[in-house]
């Protein structure tokens, strides 16, 4: 009922409604029509009369819908053109509508294939993103945890952070929050550790906040889940903090406590924690039972490893001295995780070698192609000749 009408909504309802369908995690071809035809409405308008509550939940519902590119970046750059077209136009946003709105441009723009460096970031995008950052510092205070960690994702995802805007806003933004990371939700801390590994010379700054978000997790460690710890550890592993006594007892705590829980973890939250556990220097003793118990669960998801999962399972392996590695050291107690490592790798084996014969086929089959080719192509010459 509503699409052919959409002409006649008002910028507020225009918005409104964008936001239900996201809210009500509406699907289905009379959603996404819907909700196209919605976008199309906002840009033909030129997000006229839109308030800033109305522009940043029209994005976020772009973002949460997942709406196909080709509809969802265009409406973006207009409405980032929109938002910087008058110098001060952010001073009117609540500071919940600028990470909402940074946070959906970096969904919708940061996540794109091939996208591997600012350079392929829409210039109107760019500009909106290091305005907001502009605003968010000069505003700290007036954010929320989640807020705050938002938008420094935001940044870290849309790959801006050599900037000198977004670099100010990460580390006055973490530089206040560090004391307080009791009020962060878990996924909070996770993101900010995570963005704060993506400014270049901040070691002091991302070890500082490394340590606190340790002592955070310590505390709080049922309401972290293995994403969380994953991407904790992930960070403290780039920081090199190897001598940060804290993180030396997290990084411990955690393979401990993954140990017997190895089943319910994905494999890149497993392989993660496991090797930065690794790199940060926890003794192989405390690492090698999560290591046996990994063994076993990636025995029925090896199909599963791609290159650089392996490497970094080989990688733990001989940091751990299991079967397979350069110096296996695996009691007879552990028969059962020896037993794993073995059928895992006669599996990989096999896999690799089923690619590689399928593989070399696909080269023959090409190769008789050509061939055939080239005798149609010779049988054609041959005839006009004649």
């Amino acid at each position: 009922e509503g699409t052919p009408r959409v002409e006649t909504f008002s910028a507020q309802c225009l918005s409104n409604s964008l936001w239900a369908v996201a809210k009500l995690e509406l699907s289905g071809p009379a959603s996404d029509t819907f909700s196209n035809a919605c976008v199309a409405q906002i840009r033909a308008n030129t997000f006229s009369d839109t308030t800033p509550q109305g522009f940043a939940n029209s994005i976020w519902a772009v973002a949460k819908l997942r709406l196909a590119q080709g509809v969802a970046v265009p409406f973006c750059v207009d409405a980032a053109r929109y938002a910087t077209s008058e110098p001060g136009d952010l001073h009117c946003f609540m500071p919940q509508e600028l990470s909402m709105t940074i946070w959906a441009m970096a969904k919708v723009v940061g996540r794109r294939a091939g996208a591997k460096s600012s350079s392929s970031l829409p210039p109107e995008v760019e500009k909106l993103a290091l305005n907001i950052a502009e605003e968010g510092t000069r505003r700290l205070s007036d954010m929320s945890p989640q807020g705050l960690s938002n938008i420094a994702w935001a940044l870290a995802t849309l790959q801006i952070t050599t900037h000198a805007p977004a670099r100010r806003f990460i580390l006055a933004a973490a530089s206040m929050s560090a004391p307080g990371l009791h009020a962060f939700p878990p996924q909070a801390i996770a993101n900010f550790c995570w963005a704060l590994s993506r400014v270049e010379d901040a070691s002091q700054e991302l070890a500082s906040f490394c340590a606190a978000a340790a002592r955070e997790a310590l505390q709080r460690e049922s309401e972290f889940s293995w994403q969380d710890i994953s991407g904790i550890m992930s960070a403290m592993m780039h920081a090199g903090l190897t001598d940060v006594r804290v993180v030396q007892q997290f990084a411990a705590t955690m393979a401990a406590r993954a140990a017997g829980r190895c089943s319910s973890i994905g494999n890149q939250a497993l392989l993660n924690i496991a090797l930065a556990a690794a790199r940060l220097g926890v003794h192989p003793d405390i690492l090698r039972p999560m290591t046996l118990s990994m063994a076993k669960v990636l025995t029925a998801r090896a199909i599963c490893l791609n290159q650089i999962d392996l490497r970094q399972w080989i990688e733990i392996q001989r940091y751990c001295g299991l079967p397979g590695s350069a110096t296996p050291s695996v009691g007879s107690q552990d028969s059962e995780a020896a037993s794993a490592l073995q059928q895992m790798w006669t599996q990989w084996h096999e896999h690799q070698q089923q690619q590689r014969h399928q593989h070399l086929q696909e080269q023959l089959q090409h190769l008789q192609q050509r061939g055939r080719d080239a005798s149609s192509d010779h049988s054609c010459l041959h005839d006009r000749q004649h």
